[in-house]
């Protein structure tokens, strides 16, 4: 019974990342740039780099991955 337990949570795991990568993946794909349209119409270029800093758009893609688990 504890192996079936252990084989079966080796299987879930790795698909579980491999799914939460593709769905992070797809998201960088979206067009436009989401600090641009959280900064709203005026999109001061200080609210837009504040808001990039926060969601960690100015991070390196695995990094950002890394938040987007978090």
């Amino acid at each position: 019974m504890l192996t079936f337990l252990v084989r079966r949570v080796a299987t879930i795991v790795p698909t579980l990342i491999f799914v939460s990568m593709l769905i992070f993946g797809l998201q960088q794909l979206l067009p436009g740039d989401p600090a641009l349209i959280l900064a709203g119409e005026e999109q001061d270029p200080a609210v837009v780099a504040h808001l990039r800093e926060v969601m960690h758009l100015d991070a390196p893609l695995p990094l950002r991955y890394l938040h987007w688990v978090g």
